[in-house]
C-alpha cells in the first residue's frame, strides 16, 4: 500500500507533468539532486531548535518521544525516503508544496498569495487608462514569448558560495498553472502549453465578472488600439451587466477557506455551461483586474497604499471581489494610477514574477513595439456565462458573506507598513567583513526579543535553485547562539567581551546554517517529507509529529524573506502566516535598507508600528555595537 503511494507521490495531489523533461534556456541543464540529510543530524538539530522556544520540561518530553522515533519509526520512514530520492530527481519540491501551499486550508488572500507594487502612474482620460492596460498586456506577452522560445537569461547564485546556474524550471509554469481547490489537499493543474499558431486569450476582471479577452489569433498579438477599444467595451458590458443585477461576484468562492471553495467548485462544475468557463479561466494567460479608485487615504505613502491594495483589494466595498485568486498571475491596474500584482505561490516563488514585472515596467517606459501583430476586429470580447441554480446561488452568496467576514476582515485589519532606513545599508556591513543577512537576521530577532520579551519560531526563505526544480528551504533564525546573544545584549550585567563574543558566535552560526541550507542540508524539507510518508504508513501517528511543540515549530509568529532583486521604488509583501505573527520581507540596497512589516490589527500582541519603530532602534543599536567591536 505503501509502495503504491510513494509511487503516485508527484500524481496524487499535484499535477507536474513536466517535471522531469524541461530544459532551460542554453539547452539541457544538469542540476544536481537534493541529498537526503541524514536522520541523526537532523533530530539533532530539531531539538536543538526546540531547546530556544520551551521549557525544561517540555524539551524533556519531546527528547524522550524523539529517541523513541529515532530508534523506532525513524529509520523505517527515512528508507522508504531514500527509495523515492533514488527514482525522482527532486524529492523535496512535491512534498514541500503540498505542505506549504495545496494542504493549506486557510484563504489565499493575504494568508497565501503574496502582493507586488509597482510605482503609481498618471492617467489623463479613461482612454488613457486603456492604452496603458493594453499596453501592459502587451508587455507581459512579450515576456511570455520568451518563455515559449525558452530564450529566458539564465540565472546564478550569489552569496558566500561559489555562483552556480541555477534552476529555470519554476519558469516554465507560470502562464500555464492553476491552483484547483479540492477537498484536504488542492491540485496544481498545469495547461497544456500553446503551439505557435494557437489561440491564447486572458481574463479580465471588471466589476467582479470575468469576461474573456482574445489578444493571440494563430500565433499573432492583437494590435494595442483593438485592445484598448476591447477594454473599453468591457467596462461597457460590465456596467450594463452591473446594473442589471444578472451577475453575482463569482470570484468569491476563490477566496474563502479552500475546503468551502471546494464545495462550489464541485457543484459549478455539475453544469456544462459552468465547466466551459471554468476551462476558459484555467486556460487563460492571467487575469487582468481594472480596478476602480484604490482603498485607502491618498496622504498615505503611495507605494504602501498600494501595496495594501494589491494584497486585499480594499474589501468589498473597493475590489475585494474583483479577482480571481487561483491563477498564477493577477495583474492588477486601477483608474487611479495603481499598478502592481498578487500572485498565487504555488507554482513558483517570488523571483519569476518579480523578473517579469520589470521586463513589463522596461517595455513601458522603452516604449517597445511589436512587430509581429495582427487587426482582428471579429475578436470580440464576452462575458463568461454561468448557469446557476438557486443552490449554487446561495453557495455563492454565502461565499461573499464568509469572505465579508474573512477578507474584508483581512482587507480592514492588515496593518501593513514600509520601512525606508536611510541610515546604512549593506556596504557598512560588508565593510566591517560581516554577512548583510546574517546581520539583518539578527537584527530582527533582536527586536522580537525587545517587543515580546521572548525568542519565537523564526522562517526564513532560502533559496534551493542549486538542484534540480528547486525551490526553498527554512533557515530558522531563532537558534541557541542568537538567543544567547539577544539575552547578553538586553542584561546590564554582560560584559562587552561577552556580548562581542556570543554576537560573533550567532553571526557564525547562522552563516554556517545558510550554507548547510542552500546545499541540501536544512531540516524543514526533510521532516515535512518524514511525516507525510508516516500518514501513509502508520494507521497511528508516531508521537514525534503528533505531538504540540511539533506543531507549534511549523507555526511561524515572524516570517521572513530577503528579496534582493527588488529594485527600488517597488513593494512587496504578504501578510502575517499567523494570526498574531508577524510577515517582514526585506530588501538592502548599498547606502539603505527597506522593510515590508505586516500583522493583523486585532492582535493585541503585534503591531506594524512599534515593530517598525522598536527594528529601526535596533538597526541603530546594531551599528553603534558593531563600531565598536571592529574599533576594540
Amino acid at each position: 500500500m505503501l509502495a503504491k503511494y510513494l509511487r503516485k507521490v508527484y500524481e496524487r495531489a499535484i499535477v507536474l507533468p513536466v517535471l522531469q523533461r524541461r530544459a532551460n534556456a542554453s539547452g539541457r541543464q544538469v542540476l544536481q539532486s537534493p541529498p537526503v540529510p541524514e536522520l541523526s543530524d537532523t533530530l539533532a538539530k530539531y531539538l536543538n531548535y526546540v531547546k530556544v522556544l520551551c521549557d525544561q520540561a517540555t524539551f524533556e518530553k519531546v527528547k524522550n518521544e524523539l529517541d523513541e522515533f529515532a530508534s523506532r519509526e525513524g529509520p523505517e520512514l527515512q528508507k522508504e525516503l531514500k527509495q523515492v530520492a533514488m527514482r525522482e530527481k527532486n524529492w523535496i519540491t512535491p512534498f514541500w508544496i503540498r505542505s506549504m501551499y495545496l494542504g493549506n486550508r486557510l484563504p489565499l488572500p493575504v494568508y497565501s498569495n503574496p502582493g507586488f507594487a509597482l510605482p503609481d502612474v498618471v492617467h489623463r482620460s479613461l482612454q488613457d487608462y486603456f492604452n496603458y492596460v493594453a499596453t501592459f498586456i502587451h508587455g507581459v506577452f512579450d515576456f511570455k514569448s520568451l518563455i515559449d522560445r525558452k530564450a529566458i537569461a539564465p540565472e546564478y547564485s550569489t552569496g558566500r558560495i561559489k555562483p552556480q546556474k541555477l534552476s529555470m524550471g519554476q519558469f516554465w509554469d507560470i502562464f500555464t498553472a492553476y491552483r484547483q481547490a479540492n477537498y484536504r489537499m488542492d491540485i496544481l493543474e498545469i495547461q497544456e502549453r500553446t503551439t505557435e499558431a494557437a489561440d491564447e486569450h486572458v481574463i479580465v476582471m471588471c466589476k467582479n465578472m470575468p469576461f474573456v479577452l482574445p489578444v493571440v489569433l494563430k500565433g499573432k498579438i492583437r494590435t494595442l488600439k483593438e485592445l484598448s477599444n476591447d477594454l473599453s467595451r468591457i467596462v461597457e458590458l460590465a456596467n450594463a451587466e452591473n446594473h442589471s443585477n444578472n451577475h453575482l461576484a463569482i470570484g468569491a468562492v476563490t477566496m474563502i477557506n479552500r475546503d468551502r471553495a471546494a464545495s462550489a467548485y464541485q457543484s459549478l462544475q455539475r453544469d456544462e455551461t459552468n465547466k466551459k468557463s471554468l476551462n476558459a479561466i484555467k486556460r487563460c494567460a492571467f487575469v487582468v483586474c481594472l480596478d476602480e479608485a484604490m482603498s485607502g487615504k491618498e496622504t498615505e505613502d503611495p507605494l504602501e497604499r498600494s501595496l495594501v491594495h494589491m494584497i486585499t483589494g480594499g474589501g468589498p466595498k473597493h475590489s475585494l471581489f474583483n479577482r480571481w485568486f487561483e491563477k498564477t498571475f493577477q495583474f492588477i491596474l486601477t483608474y487611479d494610477g495603481g499598478v502592481g500584482a498578487n500572485y498565487e505561490h504555488t507554482a513558483a516563488d517570488g523571483a519569476p514574477l518579480i523578473t517579469l514585472m520589470e521586463h513589463v515596467a522596461d517595455f513601458i517606459s522603452n516604449g517597445t513595439k511589436l512587430c509581429n501583430t495582427v487587426a482582428a476586429t471579429e475578436a470580440a470580447p464576452f462575458l463568461l456565462q454561468w448557469r446557476l441554480d438557486d443552490d449554487l446561488k446561495a453557495i455563492i452568496k454565502g461565499s461573499m458573506g464568509e469572505a465579508g467576514l474573512q477578507p474584508y476582515r483581512f482587507a480592514e485589519e492588515l496593518d501593513l507598513k514600509i520601512l525606508r532606513y536611510a541610515n546604512y545599508g549593506k556596504d557598512y556591513v560588508k565593510s566591517i567583513r560581516m554577512s548583510p543577512d546574517a546581520y539583518v537576521q539578527l537584527t530582527l530577532q533582536w527586536t522580537s526579543y525587545r517587543l515580546h520579551g521572548r525568542p519565537v519560531c523564526t522562517y526564513e526563505s532560502a533559496s534551493m535553485r542549486r538542484f534540480f526544480k528547486g525551490r526553498v528551504e527554512n533557515l530558522r533564525a531563532a537558534t541557541p547562539q542568537a538567543l544567547q546573544w539577544v539575552e547578553a545584549m538586553e542584561n546590564k550585567n554582560a560584559s562587552k567581551e561577552t556580548k562581542r563574543r556570543s554576537f560573533l558566535e550567532a553571526m557564525d552560526h547562522h552563516n554556517q546554517l545558510m550554507q548547510e541550507v542552500v546545499t541540501g542540508y536544512g531540516i524543514d524539507n526533510h521532516l515535512i517529507a518524514l511525516k507525510e510518508i508516516a500518514e501513509h504508513k502508520y494507521d497511528k501517528m508516531p508521537d514525534f509529529f503528533s505531538n504540540q511543540q511539533f506543531q507549534s515549530m511549523f507555526n511561524f509568529p515572524l516570517s521572513t524573506s530577503q528579496v534582493h532583486w527588488l529594485k527600488p521604488n517597488r513593494a512587496v509583501g504578504y501578510g502575517p502566516v499567523i494570526e498574531d505573527g508577524y510577515g517582514c520581507a526585506y530588501k538592502f540596497s548599498s547606502e539603505n535598507m527597506s522593510f515590508f512589516i505586516s500583522s493583523m490589527k486585532s492582535c493585541k500582541e503585534t503591531d506594524s508600528c512599534r515593530f517598525r519603530d522598536m527594528l529601526t532602534k535596533t538597526l541603530d543599536d546594531m551599528k553603534t555595537f558593531t563600531e565598536a567591536i571592529c574599533a576594540s
